[in-house]
């Protein structure tokens, strides 16, 4: 919790599950969540993400996307809030691997606010496409700020998705790998729908 801004900053936590959406959101607020524009016509849940003021972002549109996150995420962070992204875009299971992408660094690097790398093994409790919620100890790291000052997009990226990555496989839970099916030490390039 230390390493926790006073003000606004964006957050950026691995996916794999449907458990850092809800967690995560007591551990920063005011939070304001960066989401595909697809996910607001889901019943209920899309409403809720409208009601809540997401940043819903139409993925296709390309640079125009990227302007209207710049935009968007800028207001937001100024009135105090915290943007909340998953640089991988989708979730993904434990023992696979999804490049992050730029978005978020993106936004960091434009606006001048840090970037706060979170990980955890959420997904090993509660796998995506299962009902099942497997009994255990979810841990979560909050890693120090990532000052966007003097970097570059990709540089700010790679120093997200480098913490990340070693610090998720760090908490893992052996036991709920191979429980998955996952063999530990093997990570896996996720497709491009998963």
């Amino acid at each position: 919790m230390e390493n926790i801004p006073q003000h606004g900053f964006i957050v950026m936590s691995k996916h794999s599950s449907t458990w850092e959406t809800i967690a995560l959101q007591k551990f920063f607020n005011p939070m304001v969540w960066v989401v595909k524009r697809e996910l607001t016509r889901v019943p209920f849940f899309g409403w809720g993400l409208v009601a809540m003021n997401a940043i819903a972002i139409d993925r296709g549109t390309g640079r125009k996307a990227i302007k209207q996150l710049i935009v968007e995420s800028k207001k937001r962070m100024d009135e105090g809030r915290i943007l909340m992204l998953f640089p991988e875009g989708t979730r993904v299971m434990p023992g696979e691997k999804k490049s992050f992408k730029m978005g978020g660094a993106i936004v960091s690097e434009k606006t001048g606010y840090a970037v706060l790398p979170v990980a955890h093994n959420a997904g090993e409790f509660w796998p995506r496409h299962s009902w099942i919620k497997w009994p255990g100890t979810i841990r979560v790291v909050i890693g120090e700020p990532i000052n966007p000052e003097g970097k570059s997009a990709e540089q700010i990226i790679t120093a997200v998705e480098t913490w990340v990555t070693a610090k998720g496989e760090e908490i893992s839970d052996h036991r709920q790998l191979e429980r998955l099916g996952i063999s530990v030490g093997v990570t896996t390039e996720a497709g491009p729908e998963d």
